[in-house]
Order: structure tokens, then sequence, then C-alpha cells
């Protein structure tokens, strides 16, 4: 039967408070540019280095499983802050952590029932009011945030360098332009995909990606039309189904009538280049396709210039992403939709469209601004409400690519503990830089909180939690750390790091009871056993014959 660990009263806060304070202080060395780094060594994995706050996080696992209630409930805190902003995990952490620890000692002190030793017997839960400390770190964290608005200034383009550089730290300043670069094309709800580069050993490359891009190829070598093996279309007009194609008499309307299909009165408004997204199309009409191909483009007027391109990789939502970006209808065939039904109205089209043996790229879809936008919006609170990081990853690349483009960053290092560091900070400052182009910038280093808690005075409850990452950041840096005025921080990433901590801090210091199950060892499973086998009730180690046998 698996063993429940409780601890309540005055014990239990105390444990679940520490564990809390304990996640401050390891992730919070790493705030700011000379921060400091962590080595994580997994059971199937080789050492890494980090120095970013999420990651360090991520691996804090504490001995005591009711301290480490109290660290898992903080660090789930600050990874709702990584989630919602991409960055600023540490801060929360930091943040949180001083606020529980000053609280922590507040609580010690307002309570009534302190023996002379200075504890209370187990289950006494004391006097101290918390629910009315908590309700003042909500009100205290909105008043915070207040200020901080009143602080923002909208970003200019010069300064959007200057928020990656703040981000990146002194570590990579070579990185600074490839990053801006990508971020400025693509916008604050554009993807950014960083990815491993193989092929170099330091350094970073960008490709910037417009318009749509998934997989997928043409059905015969015959369409493709440059040296480089691609079929290159403008201006063109596109079915978009997930229908297996068997032969053009599937778009007749009235079987055995050529001119019944739409393809025909294509050909009637004087319209040659036809591009058909499906899921597959079998070997006869490829063949067919792959002849009329070759003849519409020696000079057949009374022919069209196919390009079928299949997919079979597309989800059902990824399809109607391609229909929505060109314009088109989508011909569902899992809703019973027929393609003897398709008209001219269903196509849509997009200026050019590029296909080689991998990937299509589409350019200027004509999908109109409505339905993008629509579709936009669906998918960011899908992009919200998923809680799978590989999902959550392919919806950002799929609202990418609806708003025109993305941009990929190749990583490339010396070594792999270098590219996994590099790759994270990378991460951190286009996500920093998003979150700037969207809700404007601060002071940063920690002086635009530092100036709110100065103003609050030395006397408010929460003047050391603010002034904690300004700190922080001058302890890292031996103390002399002068701040310039072209340091930036996004004030939605500062913003979401002070609502989350002071909601966490509030709800840890209001707790008294933790309840974990105990986690077994393999001694533990070894003494069931032999407990099982020998009719030992007692610890079977305080007897030295017993202990021998175990050992043997």
């Amino acid at each position: 039967m698996l063993k429940v660990i409780i601890k309540h009263g005055q014990e239990g806060r105390r444990k679940l408070l520490k564990g809390a304070a304990l996640v401050g202080d390891l992730v919070g060395m790493s705030l700011g540019p000379r921060g400091r780094s962590a080595i994580i060594k997994t059971k199937y994995s080789p050492p890494h280095i980090h120095n970013d706050g999420s990651t360090i996080a991520r691996h804090i696992m504490l001995d005591d499983p009711i301290e480490d209630l109290g660290a898992q409930t903080l660090i789930e805190g600050s990874m709702k802050t990584d989630e919602r902003a991409g960055d600023g995990t540490t801060t929360t952490a930091v943040l949180a952590a001083k606020i529980v620890k000053d609280y922590a000692q507040r609580i010690e002190e307002e309570d009534k029932n302190d023996t002379e030793s200075g504890f209370i017997s187990e289950g006494n839960t004391g006097t101290a009011d918390v629910n009315r400390m908590a309700k003042e770190i909500l009100d205290t964290g909105k008043l915070v945030v207040e200020r901080l608005r009143e602080q923002t200034k909208s970003l200019a383009k010069k300064d959007l360098k200057n928020v990656v550089s703040s981000s990146l730290g002194v570590l990579f300043p070579e990185f600074v332009e490839e990053i801006t670069n990508a971020v400025e094309q693509v916008g604050s709800d554009g993807y950014v995909s960083v990815e491993d580069n193989w092929h170099t050993k330091y350094g970073v490359e960008t490709e910037l990606i417009k318009g749509m891009r998934f997989l997928g190829t043409y059905v015969s070598a015959y369409m493709a039309n440059n040296k480089r093996r691609e079929a290159v279309f403008e201006d063109v007009q596109i079915l978009v189904t997930n229908h297996d194609l068997e032969s053009l008499a599937a778009f007749q309307r009235t079987y055995g009538d050529p001119k019944s299909s739409f393809i025909y009165e294509l050909l009637q408004k004087g319209k040659r280049k036809l591009v058909i997204i499906c899921n597959k199309a079998e070997r006869p009409l490829i063949e067919l396709l792959a002849q009329t191909v070759i003849q519409a483009r020696q000079g057949n007027t009374n022919l069209i210039d196919f390009l079928v391109i299949k997919s079979p990789s597309l989800t059902t939502d990824q399809w109607r992403d391609v229909a929505v970006y060109c314009g088109a209808k989508f011909i569902d065939k899992n809703a019973k939709q027929q393609l003897n039904d398709v008209e001219l109205s269903h196509l849509g089209s997009a200026k050019k469209i590029v296909v080689d043996e991998d990937e299509v790229n589409v350019l200027d879809g004509a999908g109109s601004k409505l339905a993008v936008k629509e579709r936009v919006e669906s998918l960011k609170i899908e992009i919200e409400n998923e809680k799978d990081a590989a999902f959550k990853e392919q919806t950002k690349r799929r609202l990418g690519a609806l708003q025109s483009g993305f941009a990929i960053i190749r990583v490339g290092a010396s070594s792999e503990p270098e590219r996994q560091a590099a790759k994270k900070k990378i991460e951190d400052a286009v996500h920093a830089a998003q979150c700037a182009l969207e809700e404007g910038t601060i002071k940063g280093g920690g002086l635009a909180l530092k100036e709110i808690a100065e103003e609050l005075g030395k006397d408010h409850p929460m003047f050391n939690a603010l002034m904690e990452p300004y700190n922080r950041i001058q302890r890292s840096a031996g103390g002399s750390l002068k701040i310039p005025d072209t340091v930036l921080d996004p004030l939605k990433v500062t913003r979401i790091a002070v609502e989350t901590a002071c909601s966490v801090a509030a709800s840890l210091i209001t707790s008294e009871v933790g309840i974990s199950d105990k986690v077994k060892s393999l001694w533990d499973e070894l003494d069931e056993k032999l407990y099982a086998q020998m009719g030992v009730a007692d610890d079977f180690r305080q007897d030295e014959n017993q202990e021998q046998r175990f050992k043997t």
C-alpha cells in the first residue's frame, strides 16, 4: 500500500515555505547578464550546462516530500510565466521566493502561540492572519503592475536590438543582429523556430520563410519546370481537397461530359494554370497528367498546365489552414463533399507557388483578411489551451504560416552543452523581443521594480521583494554593475512575472497542510519483501544477523 506523508500546522507551513524559498535561491543565481550556470545530469543523458531559469527549475526535486511540495508549487507558477510570455521564469521565482521568505518571518512574529523555544506543537495553526497578508500581496501586485504600465514606452525600431542584447547577456553578442532581423520580419505574433545546425561548428544561420510552407511534392517529375527540379507557378488557381484523385472524370457533374467540369470552365475563361493540392493521385491519372503537362507547355492552348501536389501528412486542421490562406473552399471527403460538385467559386489563388521534392511554399495567398484573422484568433486560443509542448509548437508554426511567414534560426556550436545553452538563450531573446513589440518596454536590469520599491518605501512589506531582482543581478556581477539606459526589459514579461509571483506567494503563505505520497526507494521495497519472507515486524537492520543476510 502506498504510504502518505502529512505535515500540518506550523511544521507543515515551514516545510512548504522552506522548499519554495530554496527554489528562488537555486534559480536566482542565473539572473542577469552575468548570471551563473548549473550543470544538470539526468539518467539517460550526458551533463548539460544551463544558464536559464526555466531549465534549472524544471530539474529541481527535493528529498523531503513536503518541502518538495512547496518547491513544485513555485516552479509550476514560474512555468506559467514561461508559457504566457516565453521568458521571465527566473524573475518570477526570485520575486515569489523573496515574498514567501519575508511573509514567513512576519507570520512567525505575529504568531501568539510560540513556545519559549520558538516552536509550536504539531497541529497548532497559530493566530497570524495569513488571509489578510495574502490579500495584501495581491493588492500590492496590482499596484506594481499599474506603476509598470505608467513607465512603459512604445518600442522604437532601433531599440529592438537593445532588448535582444539585454536578454542574451554577455555570452552571445554576435547573435544579436541575426535574431533582431528575424523578429522584425515575423513581428510580435510570428513564429520563430530555434533549431540545431549540425553543419556548422559555431554561429547562427537564419532562414526567413515567406508565405505558407508545408510538407508535400508534385505527383510527377514532369511538372517541375526549372533546373533545380522545382515546379514554380505564378498567378495560379488552387483547388484544396483531401480526396485521392483517380481520374479527371471525377470532376464532371455529368459523367462522360467533359464540358460539365469546372476544368473546362476554367479554360473558357482563358486560365491555363491549375494547382490541385490533394491527398494523393493514382498512377493512371499521373501518367495522363504528365502527357497533358508536356503538351500544354509545348503550346497546346486547349489543355491545362497542371500542378498536382500530394500532401498525405496534412491533418484536417492543416488542410483548412491552406484553404483559408488561399481563399479556397476546402473539399473535405470526411464531410462527404464530392469532387463533381466543385465549381469555379470554390477555387482559391496565389501569386506564386513553389514546389520541390519535399516541400510546398505558397506565397501571397488570396484568402480574405477577415477569414485569415478569424483563423489566427482561433489558433491563438488553441495555443493558450494546449498542454502538450509538441502540439503547441506545431500550432505556433501553423499560426506563423497563416500570417504570411515565419523564421528558422539554426544554432551551431563547438560542443553540445554550448549548443543547448545558446539555443535556450536565443529562444528567450526571441520571446523577449516579441513581447516588447507587443506591449512596449520598461527599464531593464531590475531598475523598474527598484524604482517602484523606493516609491513605496522601506517600510512596505514588499520592499525587499521588489528590490530582489536588482540585488540578485548586482550580486552576480560582483556588486558594482552599472546598468545603462539602453538596457530594456519587455513590459509583458515583467508584468506577468509580478502577477504570477504574487499569486503563487499568496497561495503558499495560506497553506499549512502538506500531503504527499511517500516515494519508495529500493531499500524500502527490499525491506518489505524481506519482512514478508521472514515474518519480521520490526526493522531487520536492528539485528546484526538479519542485516548480514540482507547484505548477502
